[in-house]
């Protein structure tokens, strides 16, 4: 079945912050807006802090959260159902993107 979420504009993405830092969850807004994602929220944050961030695939679409990988250059691709239920794709920021804003 064609999935229509091959198009970024359309692909609903949450944030889950576990840094705790708000400027890293403007930064990674702003990097996915530029990118050509336009349907980005910003869900309850994570309890947990992450050292890597999880670009999680709600819906098993692993080929648009391994496209947003590839846009953000940190994070690793989980497919499973642990994020935020009402997105396509969940992005749990963590450290290492942190990490890069710095560099």
């Amino acid at each position: 079945s064609e999935s229509n979420n091959s198009d970024p504009a359309r692909l609903r993405i949450a944030i889950q912050d576990s840094t705790d830092d708000t400027e890293a969850v403007r930064t990674m807004v702003k990097a996915l807006e530029k990118a050509g994602y336009r349907n980005v929220y910003v869900g309850e944050a994570s309890r947990e802090p992450l050292p890597v961030s999880h670009i999680v695939a709600q819906k098993g679409d692993d080929g648009s959260a391994a496209a947003l990988r590839a846009a953000l250059g940190v994070g690793e691709v989980l497919v499973e159902s642990t994020g935020n239920l009402a997105s396509d794709v969940t992005i749990k920021l963590g450290q290492d993107w942190r990490q890069q804003q710095r560099n």
